[in-house]
Parts: C-alpha cells; sequence; structure tokens
C-alpha cells in the first residue's frame, strides 16, 4: 500500500490534466483508508493474542496519550481538525499491556478524527479518580444516530450515519477488548451538544498489581 501511495503521489505531481489529478487524489484516499482499515485487522489479531500472554508492566498513561496525540496531529490537521490534549502533571500509572494500551489509544482517537467535520475539536483529556484513571475522547462529529455506545462497539458493527466512511467496524471492538484485558472498561455515548464522548477507565498500578 505504501508503494502505492508512493506511485499516486507522483503521479498527482505530474498530471497536469485537472481530471487525473482528482482520479489521483481519489486513489490515494482509498489508499489511506485500506491502509487504516488493513491497521485495525492487525491490531484485532494482536489484541487475541496477546491477551492470553499477560506481558504487563508499568506504563505512564499521560506520556502515551500525549505521544499518539502528537502522531495523529498532522492527520488530523490535514482534514483542518484540532487535538486538544488535557494531561495532569503527575505521572498516572498503571499496570497492563502497553502494545494494547498504545492500540487502544489510538483507535480511539483515529475514530475521532475519522468522523470529525473540518473545523472542529478533539478533546482528549485524561484524569484521576481515586483509584483510576479516566480518559475521555470527546468529538464534535456525527454521534451515535440513536444507537448504543455497546452495538457499536461488538465486532464489525459500524453507524447507520457512516455509510460514506469506509471502515473495518473494528476500531471500538479494539478499544473494548483491551480495556477487558487490563481490567479496565470502555463506554461510548451522545455527547452533549453533538457528537461523542468515548471513555477509558483503567485501574491505576497500585490496585492492578495487588489483583494480578
Amino acid at each position: 500500500m505504501t508503494t502505492i501511495r508512493s506511485e499516486a503521489e507522483l503521479a498527482l505531481r505530474l498530471a497536469s490534466d485537472e481530471a487525473m489529478r482528482q482520479r489521483m487524489r481519489g486513489l490515494i484516499r482509498a489508499v489511506d483508508e485500506g491502509a487504516r482499515s488493513t491497521s485495525q485487522l492487525l491490531d484485532h489479531a494482536t489484541v487475541a493474542y496477546r491477551a492470553g500472554q499477560q506481558s504487563f508492566s508499568q506504563i505512564d498513561l499521560g506520556r502515551v496519550t500525549a505521544a499518539l496525540a502528537e502522531r495523529y496531529r498532522t492527520t488530523a490537521d490535514l482534514k483542518d481538525i484540532h487535538i486538544l490534549l488535557s494531561c495532569p502533571e503527575e505521572p498516572l500509572l498503571t499496570f497492563g499491556d502497553a502494545v494494547l494500551l498504545e492500540a487502544a489509544i489510538r483507535n480511539l482517537i483515529d475514530n475521532a478524527i475519522k468522523y470529525s467535520p473540518p473545523d472542529t475539536d478533539i478533546h482528549l483529556t485524561l484524569q484521576r479518580q481515586e483509584q483510576i484513571a479516566i480518559l475521555t475522547c470527546r468529538d464534535h462529529g456525527r454521534g451515535l444516530d440513536g444507537q448504543s455506545g455497546g452495538m457499536l462497539s461488538g465486532r464489525f458493527q459500524r453507524g447507520t450515519n457512516v455509510e460514506d466512511v469506509i471502515g473495518s467496524g473494528l476500531g471500538l471492538t479494539i478499544v473494548t477488548e483491551a480495556a477487558a484485558v487490563m481490567n479496565g472498561q470502555f463506554s461510548l455515548v451522545p455527547a452533549e451538544g453533538g457528537g461523542a464522548l468515548a471513555t477509558l477507565v483503567l485501574p491505576l498500578a497500585s490496585l492492578q498489581e495487588e489483583s494480578a
């Protein structure tokens, strides 16, 4: 897919005919969507595999969240979407699988960008509440269209209002299953004023280590 995208970008730069340029842009978008779907399929397979491995260690949730937010800024900027991050100064340590945690947060951010319109904000907020860490991802996108977050978190389930957007229907499944492996929870509800509010809850390290 990377090779195809590179060739399409080259063809786009060389093309002088506007109709051909539009076709090349469409091809690049299609390749990007295909790459996203392939990535989600691999993420889901990784979750299924690592669920039985229990390769846990202490992870700084703030550091992982900040790194992924920065990684996705370019993708968001292409749609004029702004990622706003709020994290506490103190480290929030969870005891879990770093690969699964990154896959969960990555899919949260990717999902929010994919279904948000241009010139909107995505709010990522990490906070501590007693012995748990709460990460919320609030967007101003299409919302749930009356469907439940639990239904949309099922494998290959997609909303009734996203037919025009290519997707695998696995993004929220990855988040849900990764959270469960690490003794956490995931929920998705309509946000006040429109859009969706995704919440990932994980126990802090001391509590998880005691139950391990």
